[in-house]
Order: structure tokens, then C-alpha cells, then sequence
């Protein structure tokens, strides 16, 4: 058959036919080389990694091959591709493929290309042209910033000392309003006081017009976490007020209470997302229709021993401004949760959560969210959960959707849902500023993508 053919030739073409008989969950595409080019991004990411090239999905060692099918995730071997391929990227390769190839498009999503930082800190630190402390800018090592570069990565979480400005509202609004003038402050006052709380903010700059910064201030690169969670506190609570049919004037009595889970950076961050909450919630329409004052517990491993409460109110009116507290509680959530309600000292935890917010959670990565997402199905609060890749938060979207199956009070909401697992969407309160690491080439973000539990409704995208 292969008479006129040399003998290696023959082999690659027996091969090539036995593979083309084969099925592809056998054998997955294979990778571009190298040498070719053909799915390698440049060396000069090297600038934001520090590494010389691209790290393997599986091992971590230097990569020379991409997947041939999405080009998302690099290998040192074949080998390494077809385990990957075998734990489960055979059945995500055609998602992952999409995910790349709409690099371009999720960069300037939501019009944040609108900030005049933008290219910078998503373009050029994607591309390996610039670093995170280059796009930071002069806000490079200040105050809540610290927390948005490689700077400090030795210090632990919860230990960066805290400045004196931290509590100087005057130095907070210098820090992030960059640049306002007494006639944008006006107005923002004015669009916080009789707009909030009916509103919610859909995008950034949204965002930034309600709380008076400019265009220039990079606010976005520090707090996603506090302004995901003002758009989801908004859209579940004015959604159940509207389901209860509650009327203008007749608002909650109590305060709300929010529960943040695994938070690292939030914990040197904690005056700060005091003070954006107190600031985005000022003004009588949130007072009077949402809550008085508001409880944040942040609860995870991270937290420190003795975590001391912080305790902000944006601006000198009183009355105009909620009073935010943060508490810090160490453990994970089902443990703490478990030993505060069997402590004899009961502490504030106790008080039930009204929304739950789980920043770049890693659900898919740490089994140890299992019990966790038990214990949030059980207290019936809604929930936001984000991740780095839409393909972490599609995971997280099927195993949290595989837990709410076993609760039969859930079961018939969650399969009227649809049957689609993998419900998630973009985060239009991303970080705005590319994580992308060296080890793979889907969009990565801070609180990128991720989707929301709402019981009664089912999981849900953002």
C-alpha cells in the first residue's frame, strides 16, 4: 500500500488515518509548536509574569505548545495536553475557543474605553507592554492601591498599616475624584440624593457619575469588589420590594446586612469599602427605601487575629449618609458559621445576611466551597458570585446548581430555570485592568465574570 512511499512517511500517514477513525475526546487537537508562532503570544509579557515565556496548563513548566483546538492554554509536552484534554478541557474547548476569540470585544465591553486609562492598564498590560505599576500610575503604592500590584504580594492580607488618610474623607476624595471641580460635586450630590436606591448603576460610568469622579480617576482598578456589590445589593432588593409591593415610605426597618466571602485585598481595604458604600448609598431615597445603616461581614482564612471593626460615614451629614461598618471574621464560612451559632457569645454574624457577595470565589478550584454553598442555600439570601475566566464562573455556575438540586425547596426552581449550566455573564463592575497570567490566553479579570443565585429564581447571569 505504501510501496512507492519511505518508510517514516508511511508511518505518519497509518497514523494520520488511524487518528482520523478515532474520536476526538481520544485524541485532541494538536498544538501549534513553538517555532510556528501560530498561538504563541509574544515574549514581551515576560514584562508582566516574569517569566521568558508562556507556563504549562498542567505542570508549570516552560510551555511550546498550545492547544490546536482554542489556543488557550499552553503545554510542555504532549503528554500534559492530552491529560488536560482528558480531565475535562475536551469538553470545554469549544467554549474556551469562543472566550478567546472575544478577547477584543470584552477588553472595551460596557464602554470603559471611555476612562482615560484604559489602554494602559487593559491593553498594554494584556499585550506584556506594561505592568500593573505602570498603570496604576501615580496612584502606585497609595493608600487602597497597594493591594492592585505585585508590590506587596509578601505581606499577608489584613497586614498592610494603614495610612493617615485612610480616615480623612477630604484626602479620599483627592485620592479618587481626581480631579473634580465643586460643580461636578454638586451634581453628584444631587444625582445621589434623589436618584439612588431607584437607579442602580448598570456600568462604570454610571457609577463614577454618581459618585462625582472623572473620567481620570482609577477608582475602577480598586474597588470592583464594593461597587459589584452595590449593583447587586440595588437590583435584589428593590426587585424584592417590587414583588412584595412595598410603597414609597415604607422601607426596612432594620439595617442590611452583607456577607462577604473569602475576602483577601478587601481586608486592606476595609476603610475604603466602607466609604465607597456609605458614599454610592447617600441620600434619603436609599435611607428610606433599602436601610439606615449597613453591616459587612468579611469572613475567610485570610482574615487576621483580631480583626479590628472599621466604622465609616462618607461626608459630615449624618442624615444624608448611611453608617457602614466592617467586621472581619477568620475561618472558613460554614466553619464560622457553624461555631458562631454554637458559641455561648454569640457574635454579630448571627444576624441573617440579606445578599451574599463571593469575589473571584474559585468555587471549581477548592472543594471546601461545597459545605459553604450549603450553608448559603440554606439561609436563603441572594447571592453574587465572580470569578477570574468565564470558564471558572461556568463551573462554578454547574456545581452551585448541582447543590441547589439536592434541596428539594429548590428543585423546581432550579429546572424551570432552563437547562443551561452555564449561565454566566461579564461583569460590567470588573477590575478594569487585564490579569491574564502565563499560563493562559482567555480574558482574565478581577471579578470578570460570574452570575447570580436567586432563590426562587435559580441561578442566573449577572
Amino acid at each position: 500500500m505504501f510501496a512507492n512511499v519511505a518508510p517514516n512517511e508511511a508511518r505518519q500517514k497509518k497514523k494520520q488515518r488511524f487518528r482520523a477513525s478515532t474520536t476526538t475526546l481520544l485524541f485532541p487537537p494538536r498544538g501549534a509548536r513553538a517555532p510556528r508562532r501560530a498561538h504563541v503570544r509574544p515574549v514581551a509579557r515576560a514584562a508582566m509574569t516574569f517569566e521568558k515565556a508562556f507556563a504549562c496548563a498542567m505542570c508549570g513548566a516552560r510551555a511550546r505548545m498550545t492547544c490546536g483546538g482554542c489556543a488557550g492554554f499552553a503545554y510542555c509536552a504532549e503528554a500534559c495536553l492530552r491529560s488536560h484534554w482528558a480531565s475535562g478541557h475536551a469538553e470545554a474547548c469549544a467554549r474556551v475557543e469562543r472566550d478567546v476569540a472575544a478577547t477584543a470585544a470584552v477588553r472595551a465591553a460596557h464602554d470603559v474605553d471611555a476612562l482615560a486609562w484604559w489602554r494602559v492598564a487593559v491593553v498594554h498590560v494584556d499585550e506584556g507592554l506594561a505592568t500593573a505599576c505602570d498603570a496604576l500610575g501615580e496612584c502606585h503604592g497609595v493608600g487602597a492601591f497597594r493591594r492592585e500590584c505585585g508590590c506587596f504580594r509578601r505581606v499577608p492580607f489584613g497586614s498592610l498599616p494603614q495610612n493617615a488618610a485612610d480616615d480623612d474623607d477630604d484626602a479620599l476624595e483627592g485620592l479618587f475624584l481626581n480631579g473634580h471641580t465643586p460643580t461636578l460635586e454638586r451634581r453628584a450630590t444631587k444625582t445621589t440624593t434623589g436618584d439612588v436606591g431607584a437607579v442602580p448603576a448598570r456600568t462604570w460610568l454610571e457609577m463614577y457619575a454618581r459618585l462625582g469622579f472623572a473620567k481620570t480617576s482609577r477608582a475602577a482598578l480598586v474597588f470592583s469588589a464594593a461597587a459589584t456589590t452595590v449593583a447587586f445589593c440595588e437590583k435584589t432588593l428593590l426587585a424584592k420590594q417590587e414583588r412584595r409591593g412595598i410603597a414609597n415610605g415604607d422601607g426596612r426597618d432594620g439595617g442590611l446586612v452583607i456577607h462577604v466571602i473569602g475576602a483577601e485585598k478587601e481586608l486592606d481595604q476595609a476603610s475604603y469599602f466602607a466609604w465607597f458604600l456609605s458614599r454610592a448609598w447617600r441620600g434619603e431615597a436609599f435611607r428610606e427605601s433599602i436601610a439606615r445603616d449597613v453591616e459587612v461581614h468579611m469572613v475567610g482564612p485570610e482574615v487576621p487575629r483580631g480583626f479590628t471593626p472599621v466604622e465609616r460615614r462618607s461626608g459630615d451629614d449624618e442624615s444624608n449618609a448611611p453608617r457602614v461598618t466592617v467586621y472581619g471574621h477568620r475561618g472558613l464560612y460554614h466553619d464560622v458559621i457553624h461555631a458562631t451559632l454554637t458559641s455561648e457569645s454569640r457574635g454579630t454574624l448571627l444576624t441573617a445576611p440579606d445578599v451574599i457577595v463571593c469575589p473571584d470565589a474559585g468555587i471549581a478550584a477548592f472543594t471546601s466551597w461545597v459545605p459553604t454553598i450549603d450553608v448559603i442555600l440554606r439561609s436563603g439570601a441572594p447571592a453574587v458570585v465572580t470569578d477570574l475566566t468565564a470558564e471558572a464562573a461556568r463551573l462554578a455556575a454547574k456545581i452551585w446548581r448541582s447543590r441547589a438540586a439536592l434541596f428539594s425547596a429548590t428543585r423546581e426552581c432550579v429546572s424551570a430555570f432552563g437547562s443551561d449550566a452555564y449561565s454566566v455573564a461579564l461583569n460590567p463592575f470588573r477590575r478594569v485592568m487585564s490579569a491574564r497570567g502565563n499560563d493562559t490566553q482567555a480574558p482574565t479579570y478581577a471579578n470578570g465574570f460570574g452570575f447570580q443565585w436567586v432563590p426562587g429564581v435559580g441561578v442566573e447571569p449577572l
